[in-house]
């Protein structure tokens, strides 16, 4: 392990506020296997022990660390060497076992967050047919379409699950790894606030874990990515007017939700008939 400060410190006060990382075994380098993602056997057994090694030194520093195997399988950007579903399982298969051999109580995500992008439905049921769930402890995907409305979330949710009780693993935790909105174009700020609120609500209870993308507002010029950020950005030039580190209105909201819906559980649906879709 090559020392990072930066990294070193933000893990030690993860680890000091008992709170729990999520890693996301991904990606390629020389010292590993260049296969991006690994497909030989000889490229997933290198990625597999990489992950190993992780998995043990982060138990030896104390650190409480779950895995998730890649990140949007299914999306070309996060899988250059165009593996298959079935590569994603071997490579699964091979690197459950590794983590769990050294980290047995870390869970271990596993489809890896595959995005609605691409050829979301079709990647997951193949996934279940090829046995892929019996490599993991639970289920990870990105159901959300940020240019959308929340009943397009939900209704992705609805599908989703309807998908893992077709193949038994119905009960298996389910992890949102990413979800958001970004507050561009239709989606302004005032509505970003309302649609997250909205579909954290109705997908209630289809999911275990969510990860909101994302925590900060980015320093860079492409709208759609910079606006997920529920903090403005650190920089003067690009906050737009706002204090740098400011929260946005969806930073703001999501504090009181989540005082008001502690242990709350869905009691019946309200239709929403206003033609302003931003009003709640």
């Amino acid at each position: 392990f090559t020392p990072n400060p930066v990294w070193d410190f933000v893990a030690q006060e993860i680890a000091a506020q008992k709170m729990k990382q999520i890693q996301i075994a991904m990606g390629a380098s020389p010292n590993v296997t260049i296969e991006n993602p690994p497909k030989t056997n000889a490229g997933i057994k290198a990625f597999a022990n990489y992950w190993k090694s992780v998995a043990d030194e982060y138990n030896k520093r104390g650190y409480n660390v779950d895995y998730e195997v890649w990140n949007e399988y299914n999306h070309i950007p996060f899988n250059k060497d165009a593996g298959t579903v079935s590569d994603y399982v071997n490579m699964l298969k091979e690197v459950y076992s590794a983590i769990k051999s050294v980290s047995p109580n870390s869970m271990v995500w596993g489809i890896g967050g595959v995005t609605t992008i691409a050829n979301y439905y079709d990647w997951i049921e193949e996934f279940l047919k090829l046995g892929g769930a019996k490599y993991c402890d639970g289920l990870s995907v990105h159901p959300y379409q940020p240019g959308y409305k929340p009943k397009t979330a939900y209704e992705t949710a609805v599908k989703t699950q309807e998908l893992f009780d077709k193949y038994g693993v119905g009960d298996m935790p389910v992890y949102y790894s990413e979800f958001g909105y970004t507050s561009t174009g239709a989606v302004t700020e005032r509505r970003q606030r309302n649609y997250s609120i909205i579909a954290a609500t109705m997908m209630n209870d289809y999911y275990d874990l969510i990860s909101w993308h994302t925590s900060q507002e980015l320093c860079e010029n492409t709208p759609g990515e910079i606006h997920f950020g529920w903090i403005r950005p650190e920089s003067e030039e690009y906050s737009y007017g706002y204090e740098p580190y400011a929260p946005k209105p969806v930073f703001l909201a999501f504090g009181n939700y989540n005082r008001l819906t502690k242990d709350a559980k869905n009691s019946h649906k309200i239709e929403n008939t206003a033609s302003d879709d931003s009003v709640m």
